[in-house]
């Protein structure tokens, strides 16, 4: 435990942890060799979490059911310019924030607020932020009887890589002498000011039907019948674009993403190797590209496609006169996007 020798009293120790952790009547530990988590039904104790810093157990935590004190950026990368390129952007938005070493393969960038704000609110602040990582909490809102996606607590050693999970120092990556000096001196965001200042003050879930969007989450329904259904080879390639920029558009992480086109590649016939699923949604989410429907258009010449006068969601996004060339996702450069995926196939 000589990493986290401190000057701090250790009951001021476990004040500061607990300021980060937004759900105490349920945690969870680490099992041997890292092989996940199991949870642990009763209410985390100071016992837990002395026996956590000590490396006795590995305390991992659940969100709130409801709000948070605390957003994570988890950085699931090693390479130095990922890591950088976040830093930047939370440093340009004068964003105060943590970073953890994970103690496997990337970094937990902390983002601790005043007071705890709606698990809602936090995560439309991540999504401000990053759409190439995923954000903790995952859950707007955690049913009652339910644990929601948990995370692992920092300062402890994570039992996969044997490595203890410390803080570092945002210009070399240097764990920090005294961690518990360093906690003490964090500087704490008012989230909900934080959350106004990069949304404009306005939910996620809704926009103005002339900006060309319907509600969030709200997926257009040829894509939904490609994602039923899969498609066959020689439009695999392309489809698998469509799909992830609009789970792009609707606000899905990439992480989120990915598990719905792995569910979708089943359904193909026969499915894309899994390297070529990882680089379409590199692809989607490195850029702006979306899909829409012009005439022309990519959605327009697939056999899914309702026709826009039986299509409820084409006549909701041009509601009030607009033309159809204001529907959702249509860039006159769109008949000519094609991926280096789809000329191979």
């Amino acid at each position: 435990m000589d990493e986290l020798k401190s000057q701090i009293p250790k009951k001021e120790a476990i004040r500061m942890m607990r300021e980060f952790i937004s759900r105490t009547d349920v945690f969870a530990v680490q099992r041997p060799g890292g092989a996940g988590y199991q949870p642990v039904r009763r209410p985390l104790t100071d016992e837990d979490l002395l026996a956590h810093l000590d490396g006795s157990i590995t305390v991992a935590v659940y969100p709130g059911q409801s709000h948070t004190r605390t957003l994570c950026i988890d950085v699931d990368r090693l390479d130095l310019d990922v890591i950088g390129k976040m830093f930047r952007r939370l440093e340009q938005s004068d964003i105060p924030f943590l970073t953890e070493r994970s103690g496997l393969k990337g970094y937990h960038l902390h983002i601790p607020f005043v007071r705890p704000i709606p698990n809602k609110m936090a995560r439309e602040i991540g999504r401000a932020l990053t759409q190439e990582h995923e954000v903790n909490p995952k859950q707007d809102h955690v049913p009652v009887g339910k644990l929601g996606s948990l995370l692992k607590l920092f300062l402890g050693i994570h039992l996969g890589s044997g490595q203890r999970c410390l803080f570092v120092d945002n210009d070399y990556l240097m764990p920090y002498p005294d961690q518990f000096l360093f906690l003490s001196k964090i500087e704490k965001v008012d989230g909900e000011a934080l959350w106004k200042r990069l949304t404009g003050g306005r939910r996620q879930n809704r926009r103005k039907a002339h900006d060309g969007y319907v509600h969030k989450g709200e997926v257009k329904p040829c894509i939904k019948e490609m994602l039923a259904r899969g498609v066959q080879r020689g439009r695999r390639n392309r489809v698998a674009h469509a799909i992830a920029c609009e789970m792009r558009h609707i606000g899905m992480v990439k992480d989120e993403a990915r598990g719905v086109m792995r569910t979708w590649n089943l359904r193909n016939k026969p499915p894309l190797p899994t390297t070529e699923i990882l680089t379409v949604l590199d692809s989607a989410f490195a850029g702006q590209h979306e899909y829409g429907c012009g005439d022309g258009s990519f959605l327009r010449s697939m056999p899914e496609c309702l026709g826009l006068e039986n299509c409820n969601y084409y006549r909701r996004c041009t509601k009030g006169g607009g033309k159809k060339e204001d529907a959702p996702g249509t860039h006159p450069q769109e008949n000519n996007k094609q991926t280096e995926e789809e000329a191979e196939e």
